[in-house]
């Protein structure tokens, strides 16, 4: 996959880990966004505005038979804009599926959309750093 945050700084208790149950068959990149799901289950963001578990901390492939992986809730890290830029301080979201973001919209605290904020002004296609706080 493409676009996956890069955690630069582990923040609170080593990224403050959540343990989530996920997909035996399934392959997940170091770095994915994961969106929640019912039941304490988490998947590779799916679309935009949807609710972010954190940040995988660690790679899970198809064939190693994981059923859980642990998600960074508590972090800095580098993650691509998608869309119109990101201004320094702005609340930011999932964008699309994948991995990347875009600058948070009305009502989107409300839904728990948001991941965290912009450390840095973000243009569309760049790299920035993001506080994430889930």
């Amino acid at each position: 996959m493409a676009y996956e945050a890069v955690v630069t700084d582990l923040l609170g208790n080593a990224g403050d880990p959540i343990q989530y149950t996920v997909s035996s068959a399934g392959t997940i990149p170091k770095g994915s966004l994961m969106e929640a799901e019912d039941l304490r289950t988490a998947k590779i963001n799916s679309a935009t505005n949807k609710p972010i578990a954190g940040i995988a901390a660690a790679e899970k492939n198809s064939t190693d038979s994981e059923t859980s992986i642990a998600v960074y809730t508590n972090c800095i890290a580098k993650m691509t804009c998608s869309g119109a830029g990101i201004t320094v301080g702005a609340e930011v979201v999932a964008s699309a599926a994948g991995s990347q973001i875009k600058a948070a919209e009305t009502l989107d605290r409300e839904t728990g959309d948001v991941i965290g904020y912009a450390m840095e002004s973000i243009s569309n296609g760049e790299t920035g750093l993001i506080r994430v706080q889930k």
